[in-house]
């Protein structure tokens, strides 16, 4: 049972958008046409912290959140948490933990730490700027890639069109293509918003939602054991008022 499990958090900060992906870049812009990262400031787009319940097959087993501090004009420090909690019969069977700490600076990662308790299994992902150079080190390698890059954290919208994505849990790469599929209303903060639904498919499957303005709003994708996996905004930016030149204390 453990087992099963296991797989099921594997997926957990998307590992349907993370196993280093090759994003290939849509034929089309994206639907409303969100501004990459280096246009927006986080802060002003979504709020100070974005938070997302996670269901399997309609179960709150856990949650995400990310919170954004602007540090400077064009600089940023972006934490995110996800939390997993699984019982059996009421008695807990599996816990997991992933905790990250990136900065951003003029729209490029420049550092990130991540580190992960898998029911007690540890494990982390370091990365480092240098000049035009990535170094990412892990409990299983290391490697020197060529900036920038963009992690498997979903906020980001810049995402889609890039052509590399960090998986945050590994530090690997694998590739994947990124369709654009749909504009449509889906509930979100406890309301309907207006949506863009893109399709990953090859490495990884999964279903990402961003909003007109390039809001992260909603996730989906299908565990290994057919469980399908639901994350639910509660808090995603969308009462957010424009801040464009505030600094967070």
């Amino acid at each position: 049972m453990k087992r099963f499990y296991k797989i099921l958090s594997l997926h957990g900060q998307l590992w349907g958008a993370a196993v280093l992906l090759t994003v290939i870049p849509l034929s089309t812009p994206a639907i409303g046409n969100p501004k990459p990262l280096g246009q927006t400031d986080p802060v002003s787009l979504y709020g100070e912290r974005i938070v997302f319940d996670i269901f399997r097959d309609g179960k709150n087993v856990g949650t995400h959140a990310v919170e954004f501090k602007k540090i400077s004009q064009r600089k940023y420090l972006v934490r995110a948490q996800f939390n997993l909690a699984i019982t059996f019969l009421s008695f807990p069977v599996y816990d997991y933990l992933y905790q990250s700490a990136a900065v951003w600076e003029d729209g490029q990662l420049r550092t990130l730490q991540s580190d992960i308790d898998d029911d007690g299994k540890k494990s982390f992902v370091r990365l480092k700027t240098k000049g035009s150079k990535i170094h990412i080190t892990s409990p299983k390698f290391s490697s020197v890639i060529d900036n920038p890059v963009f992690p498997t954290n979903h906020w980001n919208s810049g995402v889609i069109g890039s052509n590399r994505v960090l998986n945050t849990l590994s530090g690997e790469v694998g590739t994947v293509k990124i369709i654009k599929q749909a504009r449509e209303e889906i509930q979100a903060e406890g309301g309907l918003v207006t949506a863009d639904r893109y399709q990953y498919t090859g490495s990884v499957e999964t279903t990402v939602w961003y909003d007109l303005r390039g809001r992260w709003v909603k996730m989906r994708f299908n565990a290994k054991d057919g469980s399908t996996i639901d994350y639910k905004c509660v808090v995603c930016g969308l009462g957010a008022e424009p801040n464009l030149n505030g600094v967070s204390k």
